[in-house]
């Protein structure tokens, strides 16, 4: 089947404009919103992966850049997760202004946090993360990097090498995350969760969450043998599968 619409779009933000991608096709089946992680792009390696797996599926999919990454306004070096429900919340507004059917939302790492803070006050019908950030984003980006937060907070912000290539963040990112721990609204989700979460994560916290999915009413969680937070094609390969064998037995598809 031919996608209805195939579209790239720029909608409004608070704090400046996102860019979107979307394809929808004509069917019963559901818009899949796709939220990336922290310093990634919707159009990242994973990411390509799985829009173009839901795709052949004839699934229709929903991609955006949160604040300050890929082709969306701003800088990366103020990006918070405070920016980025912000992103969410409009881009989850657009979809139900855009698409009539069933809405569901998968979220990676840091976009899971987002996600999980943007849908508490505009759930949507069933949600999918992918080791998701639980607590304390600041901490995980801090202790991953090895950063000395006194130096950070006293200088206002930090250059952060990253294989080989080096990001700026500002201070106010660590402060902003203080506020938001998914623990706290776990038990408001009422649809329908799936979570992935690799046990040889050493970036996000597995025990976090797994953690967060025993605190919601109807959540599957499955652990990736031997996976570290960037799963490997076989790894992908294996969630997309999960996922398509989720979304049938909640009679999604």
């Amino acid at each position: 089947m031919v996608p209805s619409v195939q579209k790239n779009v720029y909608i409004k933000g608070k704090f400046g404009k996102l860019s979107v991608q979307y394809t929808f096709f004509k069917n019963k089946k559901p818009l899949i919103i796709l939220v990336h992680g922290f310093n990634s792009k919707k159009n990242s390696r994973i990411m390509i992966q799985i829009r173009d797996f839901l795709i052949k599926k004839e699934i229709s999919t929903m991609s955006v850049d949160l604040y300050g990454h890929g082709k969306s306004y701003g800088e990366f070096e103020d990006f918070t997760i405070t920016k980025g429900i912000d992103s969410l919340s409009k881009v989850f507004d657009y979809a139900k202004k855009k698409f009539c059917g069933n809405i569901g939302v998968f979220a990676t790492s840091m976009g899971g946090l987002a996600a999980i803070f943007a849908l508490k006050d505009n759930p949507m019908d069933f949600v999918i993360l992918r080791s998701p950030v639980i607590k304390n984003q600041g901490d995980v980006i801090s202790n991953y990097h090895k950063l000395d937060l006194k130096e950070w907070k006293k200088d206002g912000g930090i250059t952060v090498d990253k294989v080989g290539t080096f990001f700026k963040l500002k201070y106010n990112f660590y402060s902003d995350a203080q506020k938001y721990n998914a623990l706290n609204v776990a038990n408001s989700f009422k649809v329908p969760v799936l979570i992935f979460h690799g046990d040889k994560d050493d970036f996000v916290p597995f025990d976090s969450s797994f953690l967060f999915s025993s605190n919601i009413s109807d959540c599957s969680f499955i652990k990736i043998k031997n996976a570290t937070h960037s799963f490997s094609d076989d790894n992908i390969l294996f969630m997309l599968n999960k996922i398509i064998y989720f979304l049938e037995k909640k009679k999604f598809l």
